[in-house]
């Protein structure tokens, strides 16, 4: 019997009835709060999120090479952009060239046609200038050669009659 008192007394002067107490309130505890459902729930979660990233990551790996794909056909693009830029500056050039052109054909026809009527214009009224001074200068003339000689008047008024007469009205 001593030996059993020696045993109790080496247990409670142990930690082994305090670990017996701790594993008896924690499966209490893990009982009340369904300790093990959680840990499942946690497991599943877990492998859940695991599957997801793996999924994640496949579908992140097929992104990359698409954009690989994209990046490695970029120069081509590129220069298929540059070549139709091109092409549509060469014939936004031509029209407009052609339509400078035609501005500028059109500018110079209505310059020669204002300057025709200018010429026209300045001709006409320095015909007109002119006849006024030479009728100015032959009615002075006529006048002084009347002043001159008295005769001369009636020897213009017969010729005029006569012209009159000739003429048929």
């Amino acid at each position: 019997m001593e030996q059993v008192v020696s045993f109790i007394k080496y247990l409670l002067s142990s930690n082994f009835i305090n670990f017996i107490f701790m594993v008896v309130i924690l499966l209490w505890i893990s009982k009340k709060m369904n300790l093990a459902t959680l840990i499942n729930q946690g497991i599943t979660k877990t492998e859940e999120e695991i599957n997801n990233s793996v999924s994640e990551r496949e579908d992140a790996g097929k992104k990359f090479c698409e954009i690989q794909k994209e990046a490695d056909n970029l120069p081509q693009k590129l220069k298929q952009i540059n070549d139709e830029i091109s092409s549509n500056i060469k014939m936004f050039q031509e029209t407009l060239d052609k339509d400078t052109d035609s501005i500028v054909d059109s500018i110079k026809k209505n310059i020669d046609k204002s300057l025709m009527s200018e010429e026209k214009r300045v001709s006409s009224e320095l015909m007109s200038k002119t006849v006024i001074k030479t009728v100015e200068q032959a009615k002075n003339k006529i006048v002084q050669e009347l002043e001159k000689d008295s005769d001369l008047q009636s020897k213009f008024v017969d010729m005029s009659i006569s012209e009159l007469e000739r003429i048929e009205l």
